[in-house]
């Protein structure tokens, strides 16, 4: 995985990251993020790339006590053993999302 990240020197600046992976048989997967009020890129952008590529190249969902730690800021590496993404059931269609109900 190849991953950069930016920040601004405030602690209250959108953290922001970029990772790509390539497979070998050569598909390319890229992920672009900015995290608002973050802070630094390495600290808050990139732990959350690297839950998409688990996702998305392994099949795996983080635990709940992972998600809990990214969600506050205090997860660089995954934390307890991950679910089958395949496994893992969605919210219902009429359930708010966590972007939805951010103020």
């Amino acid at each position: 995985m190849r991953s950069t990240t930016a920040t601004a020197p405030s602690s209250a600046a959108p953290s922001k990251g970029i990772a790509t992976s390539v497979l070998s048989n050569p598909i390319q997967i890229a992920v672009a993020l900015i995290v608002e009020n973050a802070g630094w890129g390495a600290g808050a952008a990139a732990p959350i790339a690297r839950r998409v590529f688990d996702y998305w190249l392994l099949n795996q969902y983080p635990s709940e006590a992972d998600l809990a730690a990214i969600q506050q800021g205090k997860a660089a590496a995954p934390i307890g053993k991950p679910r089958v993404a395949s496994e893992v059931a969605w919210p219902a269609a009429n359930t708010p999302s966590v972007a939805s109900t951010s103020p």
